[in-house]
């Protein structure tokens, strides 16, 4: 059985301005292993509710030429250690929404600090990320997924509002 980055407790905090994410991660392994601390996508369905935070590259389009890249921030976690990694989430995203024969581009507000459900996954592997010296790569993009050895999941439910007294 392989053992595997997880992540052990999840706080949320909302101070009006901007949800303060910490993740507790924790390695059960006899050696370093390292994560991403970097927020790499944010997602927010209001329907459901549920907002994701993503801390890898798993799924996302691959750079163009004109693109410029900024690669993530890491952190090592001891051998049996746990790391807390502190997250600023804004509580509204902001996107182009979808629409057919628009004159113009229209923005969409999405109100994550309304998400009842947060989906965390960060991406982790037992050696530290460097890009390939040899510049035979598919792309900064590339490498980061290939680097990844497994993705810590976990899905955080937030505790609902207390009724305020009239």
């Amino acid at each position: 059985m392989t053992q595997e980055m997880a992540i052990n407790h999840v706080e949320l905090h909302d101070d009006g301005k901007a949800l303060q994410l910490t993740v507790q991660l924790h390695n059960p392994t006899a050696r370093t292993l390292h994560a991403y601390t970097t927020i790499r996508a944010l997602r927010y369905d209001a329907a459901t509710q549920v907002l994701e935070v993503q801390l890898s590259d798993r799924g996302l389009r691959e750079l163009i030429a004109t693109d410029i890249f900024v690669r993530p921030r890491f952190t090592s976690v001891d051998p049996n250690g746990d790391s807390a990694i502190k997250l600023a989430v804004p509580r509204v995203i902001c996107r182009l929404a979808a629409g057919v024969n628009q004159r113009s581009a229209k923005v969409e507000r999405l109100l994550a600090h309304e998400a009842r459900h947060i989906d965390i996954e960060i991406a982790w592997s037992g050696t530290p990320f460097y890009p390939d010296p040899r510049g035979k790569t598919k792309g900064p993009r590339a490498d980061l997924v290939a680097w990844a050895q497994g993705f810590a999941r976990h899905r955080h439910t937030r505790a609902p509002e207390p009724e305020k007294q009239r």
